[in-house]
């Protein structure tokens, strides 16, 4: 039988970490790559449909699919539901605080003393 040193086994192990540490890395390098590639496929997906959108509402493109007309309407209604929210936040962000208001209104009161 043959006796495997101390020195031998640590060396083995050092060896099986450093082969998991750079397989791991080597993965890890390739998700970061198919992110990449993913995140630039979906902003890809959005922009032809952008252009799809824009196409059939300038007449150039007739798509009669249901379901490509049920995601228009879909994306359609988005838009104005988002325009909502964005004029409501506006009105918000705008609009005078009950501390200016009040201000406002002592100014207004004693204005009225002269």
């Amino acid at each position: 039988m043959k006796k495997v040193s101390l020195i031998d086994r640590m060396l083995q192990s050092w060896r099986d970490c450093r082969e998991g540490v750079s397989k791991t890395t080597q993965i890890g390098k390739k998700m970061i790559s198919a992110s990449k590639t993913s995140s630039s496929m979906h902003l890809s997906y959005e922009k032809l449909g952008k252009l799809a959108i824009k196409a059939i509402d300038d007449s150039k493109l007739e798509w009669n699919d249901p379901k490509a007309i049920d995601l228009i309407t879909y994306i359609k209604q988005c838009e104005i539901e988002l325009e909502t929210v964005e004029q409501e936040m506006n009105r918000i962000r705008f609009s005078p605080s009950p501390i200016e208001i009040k201000k406002i209104r002592e100014f207004s009161d004693r204005q009225d003393f002269f």
